[in-house]
C-alpha cells in the first residue's frame, strides 16, 4: 500500500503566524484573564518564540528580568530585541545602561 502526502502551500502569513505562537502562549501566561498567571511557564514559552528570533518576546523577557531585577539578563534580552527590531527593546536598553 502506497501513501501519498498531499501538497500543503504555507503562505508568509501563515508561517509568520506559526513562529508567533510561542510569544502569544508566552504572554497568555504572563499577563491573561484566560490562566493564572504562571511567569516559569511564560519564560518558557518565551525563549521557544526567541529561536525564531521574535523582538517581541525577547523584549518581554526583557521586562520580566528587570522586574526580578536581574539586569544582566534584562539587558540581554532587549539587545536582542533591539537587534531583531523593536524600537521598545533599544528604548529600555538605554534606560538600564
Amino acid at each position: 500500500m502506497e501513501v501519498t502526502v498531499p501538497y500543503v502551500n504555507l503562505s508568509t502569513s501563515t508561517i509568520n503566524q506559526a513562529k508567533s505562537a510561542p510569544k502569544m502562549t508566552g504572554l497568555i501566561y504572563y499577563d491573561s484573564d484566560q490562566v493564572p498567571q504562571n511567569v516559569a511557564k511564560a519564560k518558557e514559552w518565551y525563549l521557544k518564540a526567541i529561536e525564531y528570533k521574535h523582538p517581541v518576546a525577547a523584549y518581554n523577557l526583557g521586562v520580566i528580568y528587570e522586574d526580578e531585577n536581574n539586569y544582566k539578563k534584562a539587558k540581554f534580552y532587549y539587545q536582542k530585541s533591539c537587534e531583531w527590531g523593536r524600537k521598545e527593546g533599544c528604548e529600555a536598553l538605554k534606560e538600564l545602561k
